[in-house]
């Protein structure tokens, strides 16, 4: 398990989430619970295309996979194609994100990421960094992707990046002790933040 006790430099993954109080919290949290009742009463009934209906046996395999350049994945959340997603279908074109021309120019270019992590750095009044560390890198490559595969998706919303791109990635930019924190929502971090 990854020691987390070290100061990181730099914004983390929810650095520019709004902060709520316990009360809203907890308001979001049973609408959530709501939400999830809800859509188990009307299953079948079709998914959205953002957020594909997932199979619970996707962990540890890749036999969902579509594309042919997924990788098995530690969550359910996180087993997910790139042509499963509907937003990513004009960009896919019947192969992998991760094929189309520009993918190695947003998401893997170096300049590109350390120009944006700086950009990042300057918004929140932080100094900019000359050597990025490979964290940072994927850090900053997660966001480019998101943004341009989905656009603004606005504070508190995020969604799973496909397999495929998470995997190429992690591949340019790896830990090396090969652990990764790993896709969660918003809510979720905010939840491991709060005082109990």
């Amino acid at each position: 398990m990854a020691d987390f006790s070290e100061k990181v430099e730099g914004p983390l993954g929810y650095d520019f989430e709004p902060t709520m109080s316990e009360e809203q919290y907890q308001m979001m949290a049973a609408s959530r619970v709501l939400a999830s009742k809800a859509t188990e009463q009307h299953e079948g009934t079709g998914s959205s295309d953002d957020e594909p209906e997932l199979e619970e046996d996707r962990i540890g395999n890749t036999a969902w996979c579509q594309c042919g350049l997924c990788e098995a994945m530690e969550s359910r959340v996180e087993s997910v194609c790139c042509t499963e997603i509907g937003k990513l279908e004009e960009k896919v074109m019947g192969t992998c994100i991760t094929l189309h021309r520009n993918f190695d120019s947003i998401c893997l270019n170096e300049d590109v990421l350390s120009a944006t992590w700086n950009l990042l750095q300057h918004t929140k009044g932080n100094q900019p960094s000359e050597n990025l560390q490979n964290r940072q890198y994927r850090f900053v490559a997660y966001k480019m992707f998101t943004q341009w595969g989905h656009g603004h998706m606005g504070r508190g919303n995020r969604t799973p990046i496909p397999s495929c791109a998470v995997y190429q990635i992690r591949l340019k930019f790896p830990e090396p002790d090969a652990e990764y924190t790993g896709f969660s929502y918003a809510d979720e971090v905010l939840a491991d933040a709060m005082p109990m």
